[in-house]
């Protein structure tokens, strides 16, 4: 099983971040990451095509891929799919949410704490539940941010449009004396620059990326699953949509010449 792949997937290039983390504490790991480009924007779809999405993943990784753990590197996902799924497989599921909220009951509690995420996510209430079980002493509050996906998947991140949305959703009154942006879906650390560039420079910025890769390394090591290899690991890439544009992302984001991107055909109505 310790040679087995690592599963990460999202509905685009947002996990990309996770990858870059879980990377730095498993370089040894291979990974297998999948696109779910051709069903994406995720935030858009009801709650349960997100969680027929999920498990078809799901089953897809642990029975064809033989994975020996899955991260959901998808908020969405992780916030209206993984609660009712996870049962059926015999897979640990690394999400986006416990693993920050852990993280942050510790690190930085008593804050008030804005949850930039997709209106899916914000609408779900999965962050402020999370933290209320998890007894969190600060102010939660969570916006929903529809165009940045669209943004960042079309590579206008840091321009002025983007700037111009940011300033718009951050005119809320929740994001008012705010003191921590979590970034609650994986696609927005490609944002940070420009979320930057409208709120004060005090404002801390958290990545569950970090949390995730931190908690995979530690169910991989406690449980002996951990790759034995002293190279460093492969990443195959699956993309539900277009490899050929799958693959520009990728070189663009990662800095990458020549990333393996394979087809991987599921249900377009899931």
């Amino acid at each position: 099983m310790f040679h087995s792949a690592i599963g990460i997937f999202d509905s685009g290039v947002g996990g990309l971040t996770v990858l870059k983390a879980v990377q730095k504490v498993l370089p040894y790991e291979d990974i297998v990451y999948f696109a779910d480009t051709a069903r994406m924007p995720y935030g858009a779809k009801s709650a349960e095509q997100i969680v027929s999405y999920s498990r078809q993943i799901l089953r897809w990784m642990m029975e064809e891929q033989q994975v020996k753990l899955v991260i959901v590197a998808c908020n969405t996902s992780s916030a209206l799919a993984i609660e009712a799924v996870s049962g059926e497989f015999d897979l640990p599921i690394v999400d986006t949410i416990r693993p920050l909220v852990s993280m942050m009951a510790t690190q930085l509690p008593n804050r008030k704490v804005l949850v930039l995420a997709t209106e899916a996510t914000a609408k779900s209430g999965a962050f402020e539940n999370a933290f209320h079980i998890a007894g969190y002493s600060g102010i939660i509050n969570s916006i929903g941010c529809p165009q940045f996906v669209p943004l960042i998947e079309t590579g206008q991140a840091s321009s002025v449009l983007a700037l111009n949305v940011a300033r718009e959703y951050l005119s809320a009154p929740q994001a008012e004396h705010v003191e921590v942006v979590v970034h609650g879906c994986t696609h927005y650390p490609w944002m940070e620059d420009t979320l930057r560039a409208v709120l004060p420079p005090h404002v801390i910025f958290v990545d569950p990326a970090n949390a995730m890769a931190q908690e995979a390394w530690s169910y991989l090591h406690t449980h002996h699953l951990a790759s034995t290899s002293d190279q460093e690991g492969r990443v195959t890439y699956y993309t539900s949509g277009v490899p050929e544009h799958f693959t520009g992302q990728v070189q663009h984001l990662l800095g990458i010449n020549a990333p393996l991107v394979k087809k991987q055909n599921f249900d377009v109505m899931g």
